[in-house]
């Protein structure tokens, strides 16, 4: 089973346990980082199909 995370970096505020990057308190660039998002999912592309169908998508 194959599963894909696609970190979400927007947050309300900082959690202690979260060791990824993230921006808290600003205004967030959305569109841009879901243009990088799609640019990433395109350069990924024959990665990503050899992988299978993916079952499960994480978002966080």
């Amino acid at each position: 089973m194959a599963g894909l995370y696609v970190h979400a970096p927007f947050c309300a505020r900082a959690c202690p346990y979260c060791d990824f990057d993230f921006v808290v308190g600003r205004s967030p660039d959305i569109e841009g980082y879901l243009a990088g998002l799609a640019r990433e999912a395109a350069a990924r592309e024959q990665e990503l199909a050899a992988l299978g169908p993916i079952e499960t998508v994480y978002v966080g």
